[in-house]
C-alpha cells in the first residue's frame, strides 16, 4: 500500500498550528504520507489578510488549491469544529483529491442553514433547535469563551499558547454565514466522526447528529475535550492511523 498523505483542517479562531502536536506524533511511522496542515484565510500563516469578502467557494477552491500545491493526494481529510460546515464542500468541489473524510468533534450545520443559525445565541439545551454555548454569549467576554471553550485539560502552558493563538485568527465571515447545501455529498466518499465526550462546545449528543448528517459509517470516541489535538494528540494520531488501517 502507498504511504498514505492526511489533510488538517482547522476550526474557528484557530490555524494550522493547531495540528502540530498531532503532526508530530505521525510524522515517520509507516504508511503515512505527507501531513498537510491547512490555514484558512485570515487564519495562522495567512493573517492579516482582508477576508470580508472572500465567499464559501473561494475559501473551499483555495483550501483544495494548497492541498494540491503541497503535493497531496489521495489523501485523508481531517476537519475541527467549524470544519465541518467546509469539508463536504471541499470533496464535492474535488473528489480525487480525497480518499475518505473524517470530522472530529464537527459542527455540521443542517441543509439550508448556516453556522451562526446551528449554533444560536442560547446556552446549551435552552433552545433544543440550536447547539447553544457553555456561557452567556451576550455577557461573556470572548476572551473568557474562548477559555472556556478551548483549555479544559490543558496544561498552564498549552493554555497560554493555546490563547496567544486563538485571538489573532479568524475565518471569512462569509463562510459561517452561507446556508449550506450539501447534495451529492452523501455516499461520495467514506465518513468517520469522532465524538469527543467531555466537549464544552459540542455537547456529545449533538455530535451524534452531526454524524448523522454527513452520512458518518464509523463513530468513534474519544474521552476528551474539544480541543484534543493539543490535550491528546497521541490518540488522536492512533485513531487517525486506525482510520486509514495503518499500523
Amino acid at each position: 500500500m502507498a504511504d498514505r498523505d492526511f489533510v488538517f483542517l482547522h476550526g474557528a479562531r484557530h490555524g494550522g498550528w493547531c495540528w502540530s502536536k498531532v503532526i508530530a506524533q505521525m510524522a515517520g511511522r509507516p504508511g503515512v504520507g505527507r501531513l498537510v496542515a491547512l490555514d484558512a484565510p485570515g487564519c495562522g500563516a495567512k493573517r492579516g489578510r482582508d477576508t470580508a469578502e472572500l465567499t464559501y467557494d473561494q475559501v473551499v477552491a483555495e483550501l483544495n488549491q494548497d492541498i494540491r500545491e503541497a503535493g497531496a493526494g489521495d489523501a485523508i481529510l481531517v476537519g475541527h469544529s467549524f470544519a465541518g460546515a467546509v469539508l463536504p464542500g471541499m470533496a464535492l468541489a474535488d473528489p480525487a483529491l480525497f480518499r475518505e473524510l473524517v470530522f472530529l468533534t464537527c459542527n455540521v450545520p443542517r441543509e439550508g442553514r448556516n453556522m451562526r443559525e446551528e449554533m444560536g445565541v442560547a446556552l446549551h439545551w435552552c433552545d433544543p433547535d440550536s447547539v447553544g454555548w457553555p456561557a452567556d454569549k451576550e455577557t461573556t467576554p470572548q476572551v473568557e469563551m474562548q477559555r472556556i471553550m478551548y483549555t479544559p485539560d490543558m496544561t498552564p502552558e498549552d493554555t497560554a499558547w493555546v490563547m496567544a493563538e486563538t485571538v489573532q485568527d479568524n475565518w471569512p465571515p462569509k463562510v459561517g454565514l452561507t446556508r449550506l447545501d450539501r447534495t451529492g455529498f452523501l455516499g461520495l466518499k467514506p465518513v468517520s466522526y469522532i465524538v469527543t465526550q467531555r466537549d464544552p462546545i459540542l455537547p456529545a449528543a449533538w455530535q451524534g447528529r452531526f454524524a448523522e448528517r454527513v452520512g458518518a459509517t464509523r463513530l468513534y470516541s474519544l474521552d476528551a475535550p474539544h480541543e484534543p489535538f493539543v490535550t491528546h494528540p497521541m490518540e488522536v494520531a492512533d485513531l487517525l492511523l486506525e482510520i486509514a488501517g495503518i499500523g
